[in-house]
């Protein structure tokens, strides 16, 4: 299970860790968002429609967003190769989302890239793409 404590190789302590796989999310308005952010942070949410504890984290991530717009790219990935961009969108929608851009997961090449071993797993990765936190089901405070 991950923690949202700070890695030990964060903290200074073994090495350095790596940088994320690049890719391109995409609004609902099709407006593209690079992953990593060029010259911002990015947020990354992984879920799965069919989870029942992805929605409230989906609505915490999209509360960020609102809160502070220009800060970080949000982004929301789907981990579930069968869910469709339609039905993506739906889920968004439905849980107050829509303004977040998202990422569907086809390939799993994220999920391996990220290490990602559970949904509602939260990775922010600075401006370079350095994973900088790690949580599951993280609240507003901590992203």
């Amino acid at each position: 299970m991950f923690s949202s404590a700070p890695r030990a190789d964060q903290a200074g302590e073994g090495p350095a860790p790596a940088a994320a796989a690049r890719f391109t999310a995409v609004t609902s308005q099709g407006e593209k968002v690079p992953v990593p952010g060029g010259s911002k942070p990015s947020v990354l949410f992984f879920f799965s429609i069919g989870c029942g504890a992805c929605g409230p984290g989906i609505r915490v991530l999209a509360e960020v967003q609102n809160i502070s717009p220009a800060a970080a790219n949000y982004v929301a990935v789907d981990i579930a190769p069968y869910e469709t961009a339609e039905e993506i969108k739906e889920f968004l929608a439905g849980n107050n989302a829509s303004s977040l851009a998202f990422a569907s997961d086809s390939d799993i090449r994220l999920v391996t890239a990220y290490q990602i071993n559970q949904v509602s797993t939260a990775v922010v990765l600075d401006a370079a793409g350095i994973e900088v936190f790690r949580g599951v089901k993280p609240g507003a405070a901590e992203l």
